[in-house]
């Protein structure tokens, strides 16, 4: 928790500055579609984050932008409030797994989207990765490994009869009809929603309320207080044009 305020008071890690949009270009992560119930499908893959030898710190950033980016424009109160992750693991040996890049990966998106999750789709999974994630989920929070499908090549379409994807907005990759994206930035999804892509990015809604609980916990075992950061305020970027027009009336 206080790494999470120690990021929020951070300005620039809710900035799209040139440094993070070149992230974006990378296709290290990007949004591939949506399900079924309109919740935006979040594609994610490690091993080509370790490949590009980018700062941990960096690269946080341009995950965080990212993710907020897609709650603040893919989301609709009451109806949207989650999505659904693809994660490819490129079937890579022990010696090439990327296991730091995974981990910051799950770490970020934990830390400060906790309950965006409907499901995680780990997709080409080694043996020893099989292997090893069949000891870790016996003692799995049964909530959590109810939303976490590991498959390898020939059991993608549990992605489409139990993940609620349509084929057609699922990338060709991955076992779907769409075209693999040959730019990853701008999101080609919210360009076809209509969304301009130019953004104004806040802070994620929960921030303030998790520095509120870590001063009070601290408060009450007499640790020296924390201090005060004033409220602040979001980087103006033009107006998102209009919403998606197949769930504006949800």
């Amino acid at each position: 928790m206080r790494e999470c305020i120690e990021i929020g008071e951070k300005p620039d890690n809710f900035r799209i500055c040139p440094e993070v949009e070149g992230i974006f270009k990378l296709g290290l992560f990007y949004i591939c579609g949506r399900d079924r119930e309109h919740r935006p499908i979040f594609v994610m893959k490690p091993s080509k984050l370790k490949k590009q030898k980018i700062p941990d710190e960096l690269f946080r950033r341009a995950l965080i932008v990212y993710c907020q980016m897609i709650r603040q424009h893919c989301f609709r109160d009451y109806h949207v409030e989650n999505w659904t992750m693809i994660i490819d693991l490129a079937k890579r040996s022990i010696t090439e797994f990327p296991f730091k890049e995974l981990k910051l990966l799950i770490n970020t998106t934990s830390l400060f989207f906790g309950g965006c999750l409907h499901k995680m789709f780990m997709l080409n999974p080694s043996g020893l990765f099989m292997f090893t994630f069949k000891i870790v989920e016996k003692i799995m929070d049964p909530e959590t490994r109810v939303k976490i499908y590991m498959l390898k090549r020939g059991s993608f379409g549990k992605m489409f009869s139990e993940g609620g994807i349509d084929p057609d907005q699922m990338v060709q990759e991955f076992g779907g009809n769409k075209v693999d994206p040959d730019c990853n930035w701008p999101p080609v999804m919210l360009q076809q929603e209509g969304v301009e892509v130019d953004y104004k990015i806040e802070e994620p809604k929960n921030l303030e309320t998790e520095k509120n609980i870590f001063k009070k916990n601290m408060d009450c075992i007499q640790v020296e207080d924390i201090k005060e950061t004033k409220e602040s305020t979001p980087i103006i970027y033009p107006n998102p044009g209009g919403d998606i027009s197949d769930i504006s009336n949800l």
